[in-house]
């Protein structure tokens, strides 16, 4: 298992680069892990088990179930707009031609009277239908002659559909993979938003079968309209959904927006945020499921989005006002991604419980154990007043956060130089006169548990100097300095030099620092006392 270098995630990145240039503090929370957090996992023997195990826990009598084929995706995806609309129901499984007895005795656990299949008969058998209603049950279908209509046929079967800022809305994900599919589904549960698939692109060598992706993506435009839906929640980038297809839902009056991450854990971070933003999650609870397999995510669906009740944390932070909570994607069996492993950390302050979904064959005990650890260990917060000097400046900030051992700085000409904070966690930096070139500047802090944790600063170096007509200029990163004096580089119209007067190299030159960058900012945090890189 990699328990490498764990970048901070992209949005608090954008904040740092943007208010560094407008000459503020980089923003970096600091944070004191909740004390009462506690982590459940749900598991059974394979994955039909493990969904009757999700549907248990909802501890309630649920009069319908929605019955999805285990080892295909695509009618699968949707599905939990069809389970909010039937009665809150769960999701279980099955296979294509047998139903599993473990399903049958969910079915009689949870009092079900009536079941919605997902798919026709290609997807489950016309034989399961009969065995469920030789049992009793009475039994209907969810089903089109591709999976983008199977979708649409879920979609529009759904008397419920729910609004976000007073517009009718949906989401949307690519049919050709199921990870940014299962990060919407709570939230197509939770808030009522029919959800849609088509095709990644509709683009094709072939002119054939371009016109029937084409129909395809129609098609679900059709749907929309015919819904009513005024926005769109794409999930996933232009890699999953093109910005073709798009343009399409724009030019038919729909205002397309995007749920989107640098990778699967990336985009389940974006739509747990957006769920936390609009109220429809709280901030007290997370699941987490492999992203590379489907079953236990698409289970866990209709428990995730359902109104439950949280525990409070011990911190005092205040609930983001939502009941359902959001679904978080690993990478495999024992791996977690950056942004994800990144983001559980940042909100340690404000979680209470963590869902793990499956057995160790589907997220492994050490993973679990590293969840356990991101959601309990807390943060540290380093921001810096300027991120841009003269030559042998001064550099200020603070350090925010509990169980700090000590703080380290390195880079710039400092070599593992000990931050001296003040009560306040205030501190005060000299860079070197010998540094003139930008730098970076890496901050280290070592809580009392052994974990480590990484901050990097980008810092511009700049000198000013006057020229032979009494103006001044301002070059960055362009000089050498020697004992003889500063050699100017070639008279230019880039790099804040103009094209007119000559430069003076001797005499009294007036150094001074201006910013002229933007300043970049990443965070590694390693634990167990390790650091690696990702690639």
């Amino acid at each position: 298992m990699n328990k490498g270098s764990l970048a901070r995630k992209v949005g608090l990145a954008a904040i740092a680069t943007l208010t560094a240039f407008a000459g503020l503090a980089p923003f970096a929370p600091g944070a004191s892990a909740a004390a009462n957090y506690t982590q459940v996992r749900y598991q059974g023997e394979d994955r039909f088990e493990t969904a009757a195990v999700i549907a248990d826990a909802i501890a309630e009598a649920t009069p319908t179930a929605v019955i999805a084929r285990a080892d295909i995706y695509p009618d699968a995806l949707t599905g939990a707009y069809e389970a909010a609309n039937s009665d809150d129901a769960p999701i279980l499984l099955t296979r294509s031609d047998d139903l599993p007895q473990t399903t049958i005795n969910a079915l009689e656990a949870n009092n079900v009277d009536n079941v919605v299949l997902l798919g026709g008969p290609d997807a489950i058998e016309p034989g399961i239908e009969t065995e469920l209603e030789g049992l009793g049950y009475n039994v209907e279908r969810r089903q089109g002659r591709t999976r983008y209509h199977t979708a649409i046929a879920i979609a529009e079967a759904g008397g419920t559909i729910g609004t976000i800022d007073g517009e009718r809305a949906a989401l949307v994900a690519s049919g050709e993979n199921f990870p940014d599919a299962l990060s919407g589904a709570p939230l197509s549960f939770a808030a009522f938003l029919p959800s849609l698939l088509v095709p990644k692109d509709v683009d094709d060598a072939d002119p054939g079968v371009e016109a029937i992706l084409r129909g395809y993506v129609a098609d679900v435009v059709g749907s929309l309209e015919g819904m009513s839906i005024e926005r769109v929640y794409i999930v996933g980038g232009a890699e999953a959904v093109s910005e073709e297809i798009e343009d399409e839902f724009t030019a038919a009056g729909i205002t397309p927006f995007r749920l989107a991450g640098a990778n699967r854990g990336a985009t389940s971070v974006q739509v747990f945020e957006f769920g936390m933003e609009e109220g429809i999650y709280t901030n007290r609870r997370f699941g987490l499921a492999r992203g590379d397999t489907f079953p236990d995510a698409l289970a866990y669906a209709p428990l995730a989005g359902r109104s439950r009740s949280t525990v409070a944390p011990d911190t005092g932070v205040a609930d983001t006002g939502g009941s359902s909570n959001g679904l978080l994607l690993a990478n495999g069996t024992c791996d977690i991604l950056d942004e994800v492993a990144t983001f559980i950390a940042e909100n340690s302050d404000t979680w209470t419980q963590g869902e793990i979904l499956g057995g160790p064959e589907a997220l492994c005990e050490e993973l679990a154990a590293e969840v356990d650890q991101l959601a309990s260990a807390g943060f540290v917060g380093i921001s810096l007043n300027e991120t841009s000097t003269n030559v042998g400046g001064t550099i200020t900030g603070n350090v925010s956060g509990d169980d700090i051992q000590s703080v380290s700085v390195s880079g710039c000409g400092l070599n593992n130089q000990t931050v001296n904070r003040d009560a306040n966690g205030n501190f005060s930096l000299t860079l070197p006169s010998s540094q003139t070139t930008d730098c970076t500047l890496v901050f280290t802090t070592t809580f009392t548990d052994g974990r480590t944790e990484t901050d990097t600063f980008q810092i511009v170096t700049t000198v000013q100097f006057t020229d032979t007509q009494g103006g001044t200029q301002t070059l960055t990163d362009t000089f050498t300095v020697t004992p003889a004096g500063i050699t100017p580089p070639p008279v230019s119209t880039t790099g804040g030099v103009s094209a007119g007067p000559q430069l003076q190299t001797t005499g009294p030159d007036l150094l001074r620092g201006r910013s002229l960058g933007r300043a970049q900012r990443t965070t590694v945090r390693t634990r167990f006392g390790t650091s690696s890189t990702r690639p």
